[in-house]
């Protein structure tokens, strides 16, 4: 279980949708976070959109699996991404993914 200062942090990241710098499964990943939740089994997983490493797009990532994480410069910039202010980008139709049962940040 992750404690509250960390999945505030998450939640925070996913307000400002913040890239991340973080390990996951072995890998550093540099995200997107997009929304934090519950999946059906009560877990809770950070959807995200990940620019690297390749091949670059979306995924779940179990938050338990998350040892730690970092604000990193930048934004991504998916296709799906469509720019509403000079400074802030936002997904055009964006709905929760399919399986997340409760919405923790948006």
């Amino acid at each position: 279980m992750q404690d509250t200062g960390f999945i505030d942090f998450l939640k925070d990241a996913v307000r400002g949708r913040q890239t991340l710098s973080l390990n996951y499964h072995g890998k550093e990943r540099h995200v997107t976070a997009w929304l934090l939740g519950e999946d059906k089994t009560g877990a809770l997983v950070l959807h995200v959109y990940q620019m690297a490493p390749e091949p670059p797009g979306w995924r779940f990532l179990k938050v338990n699996e998350i040892p730690g994480a970092n604000i990193t410069k930048g934004i991504a910039e998916p296709r799906e991404l469509v720019k509403s202010s000079p400074d802030h980008f936002a997904l055009a139709n964006y709905q929760p993914p399919k399986g997340i049962v409760k919405v923790l940040a948006p």
